[in-house]
């Protein structure tokens, strides 16, 4: 049986949670005996499921014939009538005003094998939302509108890197604080009966470039390079809200739209 497991897990589904005999902690690596011993509890509980089509996606959503939730249709590409739904591809994020966004594009410098991202787009994720059918857009905006938070300033943290597919990105980290913990906590929250949830830890900090594809970040050159830029002053992060944004992939990377702002309060 898994270790450091929770006493029990859940099985979502919009509008109805099933409670399961599986044993599973926040985050579970994918494997064949799991898969298949969760599958057993969800055949178990076939019979109290009306219509829909049978899908299974650990660690976000388990469910069996689940026909009444649209983020479904989303993950299996089809909705009842065998449509492609419409969908939006969001996240929440606390942005930067322009002088603090040129402040950490100093961390930019011209060097070869990485990416930079453009400074309007550095960010600090709250809650990566994914792909949603458009129809549900408003409630996430309804929901992410009861949002009630102060505004706060942060101080940013040493450079580092992590795996993004096959891809290394180097992120500026942002130091512990309990104001953006609370606000991380109050957004996830405000989104639990719209959305399903996401397991995971929140470990904040702002991406600033991608190394281009086999790119090693351990060479000489890169070490070097985060080792002298982990000497310069950490910059100042005032927060004053929190937005609402679409993603859209392109082949030349992400491109960000602000939908909503909401202002935190002074």
């Amino acid at each position: 049986m898994l270790q450091n497991s929770r006493k029990s897990s859940y099985l979502f589904r919009r509008n109805c949670i099933l409670k399961a005999a599986v044993p599973m902690p926040e985050y579970v690596p994918l494997s064949p005996a799991l898969l298949k011993e969760s599958f057993s509890v969800m055949q178990d509980r076939k019979a109290n499921m009306q219509g829909g089509t049978s899908i299974l996606l650990l660690g976000e959503h388990m469910a069996s014939k689940c026909d009444s939730c649209n983020q479904c249709a989303v993950r299996n590409g089809v909705q009842g009538d065998g449509t492609k739904p419409a969908v939006i591809r969001l996240f929440v994020a606390c942005r930067f005003d322009p002088a603090t966004n040129a402040a950490l594009q100093a961390y930019q410098k011209d060097l070869s094998g990485i990416r930079w991202m453009e400074p309007e787009n550095f960010h600090i994720t709250l809650r990566f939302i994914g792909k949603i059918p458009v129809d549900m857009l408003d409630s996430v905006q309804q929901a992410l509108g009861t949002v009630q938070a102060g505004s706060m300033v942060l101080s940013q943290g040493p450079l580092g890197w992590y795996s993004h597919g096959k891809r290394h990105v180097l992120y500026a980290g942002v130091e512990a604080s309990y104001e953006l913990s609370a606000l991380q906590k109050q957004v996830v929250q405000s989104l639990e009966p719209v959305l399903h949830p996401r397991a995971g830890i929140f470990t904040p900090h702002i991406s600033l470039g991608r190394a281009h594809r086999g790119q090693n970040p351990e060479t000489p050159v890169l070490q070097a390079y985060v080792s002298a830029m982990d000497k310069l002053p950490p910059v100042c992060l005032p927060v004053n809200s929190f937005s609402l944004i679409q993603s859209t992939l392109t082949p030349e990377g992400a491109v960000h739209k602000e939908l909503v702002r909401y202002p935190l309060s002074k």
